[in-house]
């Protein structure tokens, strides 16, 4: 005779199937669902394993899970292993007491399958989060270019980015900081760093790096003051004593979407932040610029400029002046320096 009855074990099926698979997901409904079945069947303690690969699965690095455990879990009733189609690994195992309850083919029948339903549960919610921790953060766990890419169209769909604040910034001086405190402190650093802008945004806007100390994001306007004053600089900490500090400013250039504002191209904003950027990171001790319209006036004539200067050459436009030097002390010639104008249309540039 089983541990509960059939229509008890339909309702559990029907449970697991509907809670696993609704959007949202409710852990909580979940977990206690597990708790009920558990308690039904007399079983001790669940526990599931994640591997990424069978590779890992041997070398012992992988993710455990226990839902439920009474503390007398001492002798296996049943174990799966699951190998998925993107070859990660999935482990289930259910303890009983050993002086506990005798356990059917009914009851083992019906614990296998609801077991398979979890296990298929818990795979695909960690290869989902694998594949967002491959997919938007980099190797060194900060995120990338996709996960800003992705807010920003979440955002434009919902017509949020309105009045929100675009920004990319270089870490001032980070070299130096390397060399004076080593790699390992100054990674330390750089996250210290991102972390607290992180907190400081918050879930409504976002950081991502583009690689290197370069980062980017977004973020909303009423946080404009507390932003601005991290990036003018902020004492850092690193290694194991908190007295160990290290003052962090960066060159920022940020961008204010006019409201309302709907997003075409990803350019519209990146353009724009890294113009800004690049004139802040000139400045002797970093700093910030906030974009206007005049600095893409600027930069097309720079860029009219630069695609003219190969023929300026070649039709020798350029005119060579010579001013003398003098030794104040004989009056004697002692040199000359020489002084390039670009004469174009009859005109000296």
């Amino acid at each position: 005779m089983g541990h509960v009855s059939t229509e008890k074990y339909t309702s559990f099926l029907e449970k697991l199937v509907r809670f696993t698979h609704e959007e949202p997901y409710n852990r909580e409904n979940y977990v206690a669902l597990i708790h009920e079945i558990c308690n039904d069947y007399n079983l001790a303690k669940g526990v599931t394993e994640f591997y990424t690969t069978p590779m890992m699965e041997q070398r012992g690095i992988g993710e455990s899970l226990c839902d439920f455990d009474n503390g007398k879990g001492t002798r296996i009733l049943l174990r799966l292993r699951i190998i998925t189609s993107a070859k990660a690994v999935i482990i289930g195992t259910l303890y009983v007491d050993a002086n506990g309850d005798e356990y059917d083919d009914t009851d083992i029948a019906q614990l296998d399958l609801m077991f398979r339903i979890i296990l298929g549960f818990v795979s695909r919610m960690r290869l989902m989060r694998k594949v967002e921790e491959f997919g938007f953060y980099d190797m060194d766990g900060y995120r990338n270019y996709r996960a800003f890419a992705r807010f920003l169209d979440v955002n434009n769909t919902e017509n949020k980015l309105g009045g929100m604040i675009a920004f990319h910034y270089d870490m001032h001086n980070f070299g130096i900081i390397n060399r004076e405190i080593g790699r390992a402190n100054s990674d330390i650093v750089m996250h210290q760093y991102y972390n607290l802008l992180n907190r400081t945004i918050g879930e409504d806007g976002i950081i991502a790096r583009l690689g290197g100390d370069k980062f980017i994001g977004i973020f909303k306007p009423e946080l404009k003051e507390k932003i601005v004053k991290i990036f003018l600089g902020t004492n850092i900490g690193y290694g194991d004593e908190s007295g160990n500090k290290v003052r962090v400013a960066v060159g920022a250039g940020l961008y204010e979407l006019p409201n309302p504002f709907m997003l075409k191209v990803y350019g519209n904003i990146m353009d724009k932040i890294m113009m800004a950027s690049g004139i802040a990171k000139k400045k002797p001790n970093g700093g910030v610029v906030v974009y206007d319209d005049s600095m893409q006036v600027e930069k097309e004539r720079v860029k009219r400029i630069q695609s003219e200067f190969t023929n300026a050459i070649q039709n020798e436009e350029f005119a060579v002046y010579y001013q003398p030097k003098v030794d104040v002390n004989t009056g004697r010639l002692v040199g000359a320096e020489a002084l390039a104008r670009w004469i174009k249309e009859g005109r000296a540039g």
